[in-house]
């Protein structure tokens, strides 16, 4: 595993807080049919291809031997404009949208 930015204990624990959740999902859904849950077939078929692919890379990096470091959480706000990747005037290009806490289906749980 190449991490971007040291992994810090606090990072850690949340990707085993996500894999456990992740779990609990397979534990609900994955023995259930496409038909069962009202999803089409090739969205089924691609919501455990995507599951399998994050399951599998969450668990990796729970194996990986990287040296924990907390040094990630004093960075200052623009840390990931200075490796080279991406300018300083992208900011507003690449972000995340806060997540809905409503859930409508199966899809929306992953």
């Amino acid at each position: 595993v190449n991490f971007l930015v040291p992994p810090s204990q606090k990072g850690m624990s949340l990707l085993q807080e996500e894999l456990t959740r992740l779990e609990s999902f397979s534990k609900t859904y994955r023995n259930n049919s496409h038909e069962d849950e009202d999803v089409p077939k090739y969205e089924w078929d691609s919501l455990w291809q995507y599951y399998d692919a994050l399951y599998d890379a969450i668990s990796k990096a729970l194996q990986s031997d990287a040296a924990l470091s907390d040094d990630v959480w004093d960075l200052d706000d623009n840390w990931w404009v200075k490796d080279g990747s991406l300018k300083a005037s992208d900011v507003t290009e690449h972000y995340v949208l806060p997540m809905l806490e409503e859930k409508s289906s199966v899809a929306d749980e992953l």
